[in-house]
């Protein structure tokens, strides 16, 4: 018998007591869902949000090979960078539809078992996470889904939350899924791609107050926007399941001396959408010459 020595894997979830890379993730709402709510129903859903998860990454790592590469590319560039921006707000509505699937399975398995009469009111959530934030294009406010839904009070109220970013994305999606508008007009500066903020859909998210984010009077830097839609839909899957967390008894974590970390191809496009979003990166993919 002859001994083998796999190489070290490139893409894969796996248990450490610390990450064996630097660039490895650990996303707070997953390990949750591995940890303590691994229940077959949650566990079906897993491979997609792993999958959403790695083509976040590899949507921002597109964007910089258009970048690295505009000179060649030409005026294509810009289409290739607003189709993966129309991609990112794809990904974005199927992260928050995933992790509705995850919350619909744990709520159909909770039980209040001290309160018959709350027990008789609850109702099975939807599939849809508009379904429960939204009523049409309307927030619905949290006194309102936990009154519907009997949920737990922090839950409601992260729906709530949540619910404004949520609805600009799904307008936008829709728009370009049902209705065939797009990205109008990207602009290939020579510190980065830009976008005019005053110009739908980047006119609804407030992301341009940071001066340095200018390249001058009329468009700003499109990679602090990029961020803020991975980070504001990963935030909010977290803040989803903490919310549930809160309200309802799960199971102690099935290893709980590791975490779980999760290699992708692009874990570093991810982690640098971090940086930027809380300003520790720069917002331009070329600092400014001089």
């Amino acid at each position: 018998m002859r001994a083998i020595h796999p190489p070290e894997a490139v893409d894969a979830d796996y248990l450490g007591k610390q990450a064996a890379r630097a660039n490895d993730i650990s996303f707070p709402f997953v390990e949750f869902l591995w940890q303590r709510a691994s229940w077959p129903a949650v566990v079906r859903t897993l491979p997609r949000i792993r999958r959403d998860l790695r083509n976040f990454g590899t949507c921002l790592a597109k964007i910089d090979h258009y970048f690295e590469s505009a000179d060649r590319l030409g005026f294509g560039a810009r289409a290739f960078v607003a189709t993966e921006l129309e991609y990112l707000f794809t990904l974005s509505r199927s992260m928050f539809d995933l992790i509705q699937e995850v919350i619909r399975a744990i709520w159909d398995q909770t039980q209040f078992l001290n309160d018959p009469v709350r027990q008789k009111a609850k109702r099975r959530m939807p599939k849809s996470f508009a379904d429960v934030a939204l009523k049409g294009d309307t927030e619905v406010p949290a006194p309102n889904i936990q009154q519907k839904f009997q949920v737990p009070r922090e839950l409601a109220d992260a729906y709530a939350s949540i619910a404004p970013f949520f609805a600009q994305v799904r307008r936008f999606r829709d728009s370009v899924v049902h209705r065939g508008n797009s990205v109008d007009v990207v602009f290939v500066t020579e510190r980065g791609f830009c976008v005019d903020p005053a110009a739908a859909p980047f006119c609804h998210f407030q992301v341009w107050g940071r001066k340095e984010l200018w390249f001058n009077d009329k468009i700003a830097s499109l990679r602090p926007f990029l961020a803020h839609v991975v980070v504001q839909t990963l935030d909010g899957c977290c803040a989803l399941l903490d919310a549930m967390a809160a309200g309802i008894g799960f199971p102690e974590q099935l290893a709980p001396e590791y975490g779980v970390h999760q290699r992708f191809g692009h874990n570093d496009s991810i982690i640098n959408a971090k940086m930027i979003f809380e300003g520790r990166a720069s917002g331009w993919w070329r600092e400014e010459a001089g």
